[in-house]
């Protein structure tokens, strides 16, 4: 799986970045969060695809659960099974597509319409304790409002992404 020290230097990298973008710079609420750690972990899926990407999502989820344990108690095991699902989708969707917007549209429809909508708002209903059906109106306008930025942040950061790497790889 990984298969040289740059790789896994890289998906270090990934791991840190979603953990400092969820836990430090992210607002979470009891029944919602909002934060950029969705970027490094699709990253990871355009360069290293679904399993490493899946992979990479859910060390970042454990690593920041043990440095950072929720304040409910102990951690729910649920989310980091939909941080897996979550790099797995990024990675399927977007690994060797090139920078196609609709691949990036695909990714986001499918991350946020199934693993943050349906997915998540059952893991919630199970700590909770609230109906499924009166969670997802009060999740549904974030997650509507965060489609449109994930698409745009993860096309701008890709393009930039492949420039950075195709001129540091021309140089080694």
């Amino acid at each position: 799986m990984i298969k040289n020290t740059r790789m896994l230097v890289m998906l270090a990298l990934f791991v840190a970045l979603e953990i400092v973008l969820v836990r430090f710079i992210g607002i979470t609420t009891p029944i919602l969060r909002i934060s950029f750690g969705f970027l490094p972990i699709a990253l990871a899926g355009v360069l290293y695809g679904p399993l490493v990407a899946g992979f990479t999502g859910m060390i970042a989820n454990m690593v920041g659960v043990f440095m950072f344990p929720p304040a409910t108690g102990a951690p729910f095991w649920g989310f980091t099974v939909s941080a897996f699902l979550t790099g797995a989708c990024y990675g399927f969707f977007l690994h060797n597509r090139g920078h196609s917007l609709k691949h990036i549209i695909a990714a986001c429809a499918v991350h946020l319409g199934v693993i943050a909508m349906i997915i998540n708002t059952y893991w919630l209903t199970i700590l909770t304790g609230a109906p499924f059906i009166a969670l997802l109106p009060t999740r549904l306008p974030a997650q509507l409002v965060m489609m449109p930025v994930q698409t745009i942040m993860i096309f701008t950061t890709w393009k930039y992404l492949a420039r950075f790497l195709s001129t540091s790889q021309a140089t080694t």
